[in-house]
């Protein structure tokens, strides 16, 4: 559901002409937030309330996103995510693997993201009950 409803969003409220755009208030930048991590395929479900932040992974609108890690805080130097089979049709993943071992929920913790690595999504036109 989440791989639904992240892409619904982006796509009805979201884009580069001036008719795109959520309608209210902008929240001091958490919408634009919201937009960059639902974008790279991240969506924090609690809010980043924890030490250790949980994301569910959806679809990026990207068919590869390499995220640059500061050495001074973090172990990794980079993590990129990776989507087989992109497309704009294709907004369900089918199989998910974090440097090379396939994830059993759609899920990532914060603390495999600034290890460094890649994650590698394998997408789809139809959810796949299947996939985890």
């Amino acid at each position: 559901m989440c791989q639904q409803y992240t892409r619904e969003i982006l796509d009805r409220y979201y884009g580069a002409t001036p008719y795109h755009g959520w309608e209210g208030d902008e929240d001091e930048g958490q919408m634009g937030a919201w937009f960059v991590m639902t974008a790279i395929g991240l969506f924090e479900m609690n809010g980043g309330v924890t030490a250790n932040s949980e994301f569910d992974i959806t679809t990026p609108l990207f068919e590869k996103i390499t995220i640059s890690l500061d050495g001074d805080y973090y172990p990794g130097n980079k993590f990129t995510i990776e989507t087989k089979n992109y497309s704009g049709e294709n907004k369900y993943i089918q199989a998910a693997y974090l440097n090379g071992k396939r994830l059993k929920r759609p899920e990532i913790l914060f603390s495999d993201i600034v290890k460094g690595g890649t994650l590698i999504l394998e997408a789809g036109d139809k959810p796949n009950d299947k996939a985890f």
